[in-house]
């Protein structure tokens, strides 16, 4: 076993080749040949996630700000809750404004395929960097952007788009250690920009990678350690100041949300027997009426298949190069492996016990991107100890160790392929697995002998060619691996907003008015029910309001689906789906709720009488803790017209002691601002069925006072006996002072930019 140095750093790359340009173009022709119709307009995505979470979220974000808001509030779902502040939303990301100027329904699926081509090219320019060696770099390009994973992050834009950063952040705060200057400021804008993705674990993903790269990096330049840390340091602060007007309104919310160090659980991790999908994508899945297939027990994605060929060189660079890079990744895909598995390793547990802040991730299978970003980057070392050149040695990875690859793959698959599962996970198509098991087979086979073609090709051009065939046996390796992992329907039939049928609603649930409520029985039947056909399905779930979907028909319900969500007001519209033989009635007259799902079925509603206007008031006050409070607004006997509940330390400046005879006059309801002439004959408290937030602010005739926690989880104001304007703003202090930080760390950038220009 023989070293592979890495003294590359001033070293020519090769002129031939599949030049970068000439990559994104064949990645461009396979992700057209792929998704032909999202790409052009023709259907949409809407499977799981991206229907009903991510597109709603979408159209809302786009009206929002074409009715001249940014949408820091979302008063449609869960009793409102922050919009921009929440993870995914992708109101600040500069990229979003694809799907702003456009079609949602056609340019969300563009911003989507767009940034899988841009994970493709930055990865290669990553391998680039590190190789020398554009086959290598081309290899590594492929296999990051069509795998599993990548292709199953398309029905998550947010998700998407951070893991397109990834490589380009790694590439340049590597350089940026190295160098410093101006590549500090390059690193800080590319880190600045995948944050604003708000996908956190592939954001802390990224930066355990680029700190690891930054400590072991051996092309330092004679750069020390201590001055590559302070660099790195410099980039970090960097992408902090930038995207402070992000990162505060959601360090805020994730400190009044539901989540919490011990939110997370080892559900929905990789089963032991996991790897084995790597060799047999297919092994121990069950296909879904729609044909696409999961693993049991894991339903985050439907596959994290690599491409053979990327594995097995991957691992063969593992067990037969030794070099820091080699180390670094080797660790890097051991350790995303291992944690992927969840509580059946040790090291899971373990690490939620030393880092508590692991305990706010769901869903221990999100580790395995790390084995997804490390191992084409293995690959691309193991294709230049093959191919040769400055700083590889061919010896390395010859002949017989390719060959040993090849037939310990094969008798692996076979194995695997021959295997009786067992359990829920056991294989009910045979078949299927066993085709699955021998076209990987041969996928593997075929890339092998291209790349034998590679190391010294015979005639001029011929090993460009070789280098273009190995790059679409790769992605047609992974293109074909399963069935599509997103499928589509027709554009604007689905995607469409304001359904009639939902329209002609009576009473219509909108904002300031009245919410709708989808039964737990109803939640259950979306949750758990796919239809074959994926139009019927998605149509459904819009008719039955599922997830986000109320969003796309500007209707107003109590609940949604949503990463953050404000704790003590979610903890009173979980009343009903607590205890749904026994649904509290005071609470859902409390929230407004007028229509209800039908039972039996999910996707029609019913009109429900009792419920209270939006704006209420004359309660008499009732001082109670927090668990009693929540513990009485459960109970049969609340009366939400009689009483409020205010915490004990509001009862010394409340003078309201008694029912009052309150007029609410033509309240005026909007995202960001409620406003309401009251009328009263003593001093009272107005009520408003929206969830307390403190960015919330009140006055009463201009002068401001302060708003209370009523019911638990939502707002109140005292106003005097007599007439009065009553006013509720939103106003996001965090984000303001975040939006300056930006602000002067961007001017910061400009000025030494300028500063270490170079001379002419």
């Amino acid at each position: 076993m023989q070293q592979d140095t890495d003294n590359t750093t001033d070293a020519r790359v090769p002129a031939g080749g599949l030049t970068t340009s000439r990559f994104a173009l064949i990645l461009f022709v396979m992700i057209a040949a792929a998704y032909p119709d999202a790409l052009f307009g023709l259907r949409s995505f809407v499977f799981r996630d991206y229907g009903i979470g991510h597109y709603p979220v979408a159209h809302y974000h786009r009206q929002s700000l074409l009715h001249g808001e940014i949408p820091h509030w979302n008063p449609l779902s869960n009793c409102g809750l922050p919009f921009l502040a929440q993870w995914g939303t992708l109101v600040l990301y500069p990229g979003s404004v694809l799907y702003l100027l456009f079609d949602p329904s056609w340019s969300l699926g563009l911003f989507c395929l767009a940034h899988l081509l841009l994970a493709g090219v930055a990865m290669y320019r990553l391998a680039l960097d590190w190789t020398q060696n554009r086959p290598a770099a081309s290899v590594a390009g492929v296999g990051f952007a069509l795998n599993g994973l990548a292709l199953n992050c398309l029905q998550w834009p947010h998700m998407m788009a951070a893991l397109a950063w990834m490589p380009l952040v790694v590439l340049l705060t590597g350089q940026a250690c190295r160098a410093g200057g101006r590549a500090v400021i390059k690193a800080g804008l590319a880190g600045t920009l995948q944050m604003l993705t708000g996908a956190p674990e592939f954001i802390l993903f990224t930066w355990l990678i680029a700190a690891a790269v930054a400590c072991a990096d051996r092309r330092t330049g004679g750069v020390t350690l201590p001055r590559r840390l302070g660099r790195l340091a410099a980039v970090v602060a960097l992408v902090t100041g930038l995207s402070a007007a992000q990162l505060l309104p959601f360090l805020d919310l994730l400190r009044h949300s539901h989540r919490h160090t011990g939110f997370a659980t080892g559900r929905w991790s990789i089963p032991i027997t996991g790897w084995a999908n790597f060799f047999v994508p297919l092994f121990q899945t069950g296909a879904n009426p729609q044909g696409v297939r999961f693993m049991a027990g894991q339903f985050w994605i439907s596959s994290y298949y690599l491409g053979l060929p990327v594995f097995v060189l991957g691992w063969l660079a593992v067990f037969r190069l030794r070099s820091w890079r080699v180390m670094v990744l080797a660790c890097t895909a051991v350790a995303g492996l291992t944690l992927a598995f969840g509580e059946e390793s040790f090291v899971y547990p373990a690490l939620r016990a030393l880092m508590p802040i692991v305990g706010f991730m769901r869903y221990p299978v999100k580790f395995v991107t790390l084995v997804i970003f490390a191992v084409p980057l293995l690959a691309a070392c193991a294709v230049r100890a093959w191919q040769g050149g400055p700083g590889a040695d061919t010896a390395s990875v010859g002949r017989r160790a390719l060959a040993l690859a090849w037939t310990a793959s094969l008798a692996l698959a076979a194995a695997i392929v021959l295997s009786r599962g067992t359990g829920p996970g056991a294989d009910k198509d045979r078949w299927a697995v066993l085709l699955s098991g021998a076209t990987r087979a041969a996928f593997l086979t075929v890339a092998l002998l291209v790349l034998h073609l590679l190391r010294r090709p015979k005639r001029p051009g011929a090993g460009t060619l070789a280098e273009v065939a190995l790059v679409f046996l790769i992605g047609l390796d992974a293109l074909t691996h399963t069935p599509r992992q997103n499928p589509t329907v027709a554009r604007g039939v689905a995607t469409k907003p304001n359904l009639p049928d939902l329209q002609a609603l009576a009473p219509l649930p909108r904002h300031g008015e009245s919410r709708a409520m989808p039964t737990p029985e109803a939640n259950r039947k979306f949750l758990f029910t796919t239809l074959a056909d994926p139009e019927a399905d998605y149509i459904g779930k819009r008719l039955g309001l599922f997830g986000n979907c109320n969003l796309l028909d500007g209707i107003s319900k109590i609940n949604g689906i949503w990463p953050l969500y404000l704790s003590e007001s979610g903890a009173v519209w979980s009343l009903p789906y607590a205890r749904p033989e026994r649904q509290p009635q005071g609470v859902l007259d409390f929230l407004g709720v007028s229509q209800i799902s039908v039972p039996g079925n999910a996707c029609e509603w019913q009109p429900r009488a009792g419920w209270m206007p939006f704006v209420s008031a004359g309660q008499r006050p009732v001082f109670a803790g927090a668990a009693e409070t929540l513990a009485r607004l459960g109970a049969s006997e609340f009366d939400p017209r009689a009483i409020v509940y205010l915490p004990r330390e509001a009862e010394p400046h409340i003078r309201a002691r008694e029912r009052a005879d309150v007029a609410v006059l033509n309240p005026i309801v909007t995202a960001h601002r409620v406003e309401a002439q009251v009328r009263t004959d003593r001093p009272t408290l107005v009520l408003v069925a929206q969830a307390y937030y403190h960015p919330w602010r009140a006055a009463v005739d201009g002068k401001r006072v302060r708003l209370w926690r009523a019911n638990y989880g939502f707002q109140a104001v005292a106003i005097p006996a007599g007439e009065h304007a009553v006013v509720l703003a939103y106003r996001d202090k965090a984000f303001r002072v975040g939006a300056l930080i930006s602000v002067l760390t961007l001017a910061l950038c400009v000025a030494g930019w300028i500063r270490t220009r170079r001379p002419a």
